[in-house]
């Protein structure tokens, strides 16, 4: 092709023209989330290479995302072609031929980048295209650090409650094996019982059956030791049973059969027996053991009376306290001379008795010292405590401490005071 110029000819051979495009840049123009815009950052303008340092942050709970991009090339127009994708929920590329617009449902909350690319009428793209950055916040429960409190609230749960359980069955394994010793204790108990009483009575009582075939002239006065062989045997029986019989494991129970003992056998003595008990009595449990071990100590204590206070007039007191309770006998007898303050028996030691024959206590249990032990073996073997105190011929009053709960250590003390009203 040739062409005339006011300078010259200009010839053209179009073989030899070559066709140069340029890619179109690319813009997203709007982000709206549940119909609202969201301000674009610098990741938004066209052929952007670099993020914004600062994403968007989306709140928790939006169900609907719209990207609105285009094309700033007059050469490519309305023919301009797109993809996009969104990095973070998209696998791939999504081609959009001519739409201009991309629309995202609910999303999971994380980072996010939505990256558009476009080409040209002459099919020229834009690899770098235009992003946008932003991340979909997480509600509280989807948070990290409140999956790991949950997670560890879980172990420690299941930690606490396997620890309860195994510590449920040990208890019960322990309960079992203190029953069952407690069990075999009753048993030695009952066992000892029937052959120290019943048994040394049965024997007593077939010797002198014996005696009786032997001598007939000595019949009656042996048929008299013999009932009175039974009697005892038959109260013996009585105690026992009373011991084993768990409807009486209370404190009613306890101070029921105490107190009609103690009349009957301050009555045979020709003592005055006083009661000073609560009206009601509660129905507090008293393990056997203790009401059979109080019981034995309560015997010693009237028996020493009996031999040799010489009293005339026996008081019977209980004093109830949050987890024990108190027997306390009283008596206005010759009383015991022992000196001023408390002296412990746990070692054993008797008491000390300046002259035992000004006291006129010949050979008892309590004036050698030896009944004041058996009463603190007595209550040591509950967990329970006993006082003495005594005034030389103003009386005397003991004190037997059981502890229904928790055991105490025993301790028995011995001491002087006032005169005993």
């Amino acid at each position: 092709m040739w062409f005339t110029t006011v300078r010259g000819v200009v010839w053209l051979n179009p073989d030899e023209l070559t066709i140069q495009s340029t890619p179109p840049p690319v813009l997203v123009e709007e982000l709206r989330v549940d119909g609202d815009s969201v301000a674009l950052s610098s990741g938004g303008a066209p052929d952007a290479r670099r993020e914004s340092p600062k994403p968007i942050r989306i709140p928790p709970g939006r169900s609907s995302y719209d990207f609105r991009y285009a094309a700033l090339s007059f050469d490519a127009g309305d023919r301009a072609r797109f993809r996009y994708r969104l990095e973070g929920f998209d696998s791939g590329w999504f081609d959009a031929d001519t739409l201009r617009t991309a629309h995202y449902g609910r999303l999971a909350p994380r980072e996010y980048r939505f990256h558009v690319i476009a080409c040209n009428n002459e099919g020229v793209w834009n690899d770098v295209g235009a992003t946008v950055a932003f991340t979909v916040e997480p509600y509280f429960y989807q948070t990290t650090w409140f999956f790991i409190l949950v997670s560890v609230s879980i172990v420690g749960s299941i930690s606490f409650t396997v620890r309860r359980l195994a510590t449920r069955k040990y208890r019960r394994k322990l309960a079992a094996m203190e029953q069952q010793h407690a069990i075999e204790r009753d048993r030695a108990r009952i066992a000892k019982d029937i052959h120290d009483d019943v048994g040394a009575g049965l024997t007593q009582i077939t010797l002198l059956t014996e005696l009786a075939r032997r001598d007939p002239s000595q019949t009656d006065a042996n048929l008299g030791r013999i009932t009175d062989s039974a009697r005892k045997l038959t109260k013996a029986m009585d105690e026992i049973v009373w011991a084993v019989d768990p409807q009486h494991d209370t404190i009613a129970g306890l101070m029921d059969y105490v107190s009609a003992y103690a009349e009957d056998y301050l009555r045979v003595a020709d003592v005055r027996c006083r009661m000073d008990l609560p009206v009601t009595l509660p129905t507090t449990r008293v393990d056997a053991e203790v009401r059979y071990n109080l019981f034995l100590a309560l015997k010693e204590v009237l028996n020493n009376i009996v031999k040799h206070a010489k009293a005339t007039e026996v008081w019977l007191r209980l004093r109830l306290a949050p987890g024990s309770l108190t027997l306390e006998i009283e008596d206005n007898g010759q009383g015991l001379a022992l000196g001023s303050g408390e002296s412990a028996l746990g070692s054993g030691a008797a008491p000390q008795i300046p002259d035992a024959k000004s006291q006129s206590l010949p050979g008892g249990r309590l004036s050698s010292g030896s009944g004041l032990v058996n009463l603190e073996k007595r209550l040591a073997a509950v967990g329970g405590t006993c006082k003495i105190h005594s005034v030389a011929g103003r009386g005397t009053r003991v004190e037997l401490t059981v502890f229904l709960k928790n055991a105490a250590s025993p301790v028995v003390a011995i001491g002087a005071e006032e005169p005993v009203n």
